[in-house]
């Protein structure tokens, strides 16, 4: 699970045009399925500025009791664990450094060349008045080149060992591909309209049609047996496009041709549609995605980013909200 903001828009709409402040068009939080390569559930909001807790409590009731979420820093926060026991589901999250932790005792400890890590059974939060702190899994795992901690609510080590916790957080990079794909291949970076109503149209219409490729790709993996994972979206997806936008062409002039040859020999039975030509097909070495050989750059500081507000936040715009 993870959140995002989309682009800046321009100052079109009448209500907006007083304010000197970028306008953020909107935010998404999307339960990603890493089993199937698609995404389960879609929340979009028009407001750019509205908090991740807030996604998170509106596609929360969508996922089944007992599945497991992987989720950024950010969510590893009392309140979200809280809500994520009462609604029956298991978390991993990177640990939040902002909240407070106290160890309770130690499940596991292992060090060697490759791999160490110490496994804690801690209580995190709780410093607010009427508030209870919430007992969790701390794992500390490191290694040459890494160095990572993660906190879960799977407290039995024998139910998720520290290499199995490790192993599954890695995966949760599929979802920050996912919006790669979306705002860079499928263009949603590039918005239409700047009216909330028409954003969301663009973005509910850019998840479909996401859902509909990823599905192909699972096809395509399961055809030439390799994972989803391994293929690179942004160059699969185009081809995808590419190879359908012919393969129409190619059927509709089929079409016209058939017409117009049985307009003249109505005697003629039409044949069976036969399209298989070798340019429709798929080399998946080519379509193969390139390993990171370096390590992620961090975010640099923009001062753009404080300046920026949303639709929600502008006097008198609330109304195009719900519009």
């Amino acid at each position: 699970m993870d959140g995002s903001r989309l682009e800046k828009v321009a100052r079109m709409l009448k209500v907006a045009r007083k304010t000197t402040k970028a306008i953020i068009s909107g935010s998404l939080e999307v339960v990603y399925d890493l089993r199937r390569g698609v995404m389960h559930e879609l929340h979009f909001d028009p407001d750019g500025c509205v908090g991740e807790i807030t996604m998170f409590e509106k596609v929360l009731p969508s996922i089944p009791r007992g599945a497991l979420i992987l989720n950024d820093r950010y969510y590893a926060k009392p309140k979200i664990w809280r809500q994520a026991a009462a609604q029956g589901v298991w978390m991993i999250s990177r640990l939040n450094r902002t909240v407070k932790k106290r160890g309770l005792a130690v499940n596991a400890q292992f060090r060697s060349s490759s791999l160490s890590y110490d496994d804690w059974l801690v209580e995190m939060g709780g410093s607010q008045a009427g508030t209870s702190p919430v007992q969790l899994r701390w794992v500390r795992i490191w290694g040459p080149g890494f160095d990572r901690t993660l906190i879960t609510n799977v407290l039995e080590p024998e139910r998720l060992t520290p290499e199995q916790l490790m192993a599954a957080y890695r995966r949760r990079w599929s979802v920050e591909r996912m919006y790669l794909a979306m705002k860079e291949v499928l263009e949603l970076k590039h918005l239409y309209n700047c009216s909330p109503a028409a954003v969301g149209q663009q973005v509910y219409a850019t998840a479909i049609l996401y859902n509909t490729l990823g599905t192909s790709q699972a096809q395509i993996a399961a055809t030439a047996g390799v994972a989803p994972e391994i293929l690179s979206v942004d160059r699969l997806f185009a081809t995808l496009i590419e190879h359908y936008i012919k393969a129409t062409c190619v059927a509709l002039g089929s079409e016209v041709e058939w017409e117009r040859v049985h307009a003249k020999h109505p005697r003629i039975t039409r044949p069976e549609a036969l399209l298989d030509p070798p340019w429709l097909r798929v080399r998946i070495r080519n379509h193969l995605l390139e390993k990171r050989k370096e390590e992620r750059k961090k975010r640099r500081f923009c001062a753009g980013r404080a300046r920026a507000t949303s639709y929600n936040l502008i006097p008198g715009a609330k109304k195009v909200l719900h519009s």
